[in-house]
Formats: C-alpha cells, structure tokens, sequence
C-alpha cells in the first residue's frame, strides 16, 4: 500500500546557504515547500499537522549538537505510519553510512552535502509522489 503523505517538504537546516541552495532546487521542481532552520519547529510543524508534508528534508547536525537524529525519531513516531512525512537525513559528514542510513532514527534515507539538484528531485519524486519537471543529468 502507497503511503498517503501529503505534497509539502519541509526542509530544516540552521546554515542559510544550504537553505538556500534547497529552496532554489525545491522552487525548480515546483514541489510546495516550507524552510526552517529549527528543528524543534519542525518537530512541533508535524506534530499539528502529520500527513500534511510528504518529506523532511533534515540535517543531522546542529549547533546544540546532532539534534537532527533526536527530532527525527520522534517525527517518525507521529500518528499513522502511512501518513507521517518521510526523513531524509543531510550531512556533509564523509562517513555518513555508518549511520545505517539513518533507520534507527527514523530516517528512510540520507542526502550527502553538498546537495546536488537531481538527488533532490529524485526524493521528492519518490517520497511526495509529484512529477516534476524534467531534469537535466
């Protein structure tokens, strides 16, 4: 059975570069999208509201340390598990597959950074379900 998650990713990141770099690649692939830098207000954004986004874009680490971990286990215990948001996991960190692909977190996949536009309208085809514009390889 196909999840029933809702269009929206929801990319949380504290750097503003990375941000923006995403809201460039997420504004070409007219997915609908909203941007924090808090990943505590993410957790309380699908907390109100857990089939609305369809994906979390999060990063792993955080100023106050790898809160991306902590948030998105508790994101991924949220109401139905067929309606809850997808969590892709971002870091620069070389070694990142240590991490088992972030499945003990709640995390169904990882984004290496630097983001690459292609990655990003891959997952959002795959975990929002929307076809996008054609991408370029």
């Amino acid at each position: 059975m196909k999840p029933d998650r809702g269009p929206v990713v929801l990319a949380v990141d504290d750097d503003p570069w990375v941000r923006f770099r995403l809201e460039g690649f997420l504004l070409d692939s007219q997915a609908p999208f909203e941007m924090c830098s808090d990943p505590f207000d993410a957790l309380e954004r699908c907390k109100a509201r857990p089939s609305f986004y369809g994906l979390v874009f999060m990063d792993i680490r955080f100023p106050g340390g790898d809160l991306g971990f902590e948030v998105s286990k508790r994101i991924s215990a949220l109401g139905n598990p067929s309606q809850r948001p997808a969590i892709v996991g971002m870091s620069g960190y070389p070694n990142l597959y240590k991490f088992n692909g972030g499945a003990e977190w709640g995390m169904e996949d990882i984004l290496p950074k630097p983001l690459f536009k292609w990655l990003v309208f891959n997952m959002v085809r795959e975990y929002c379900g929307m076809e996008n514009s054609e991408i370029e390889p």
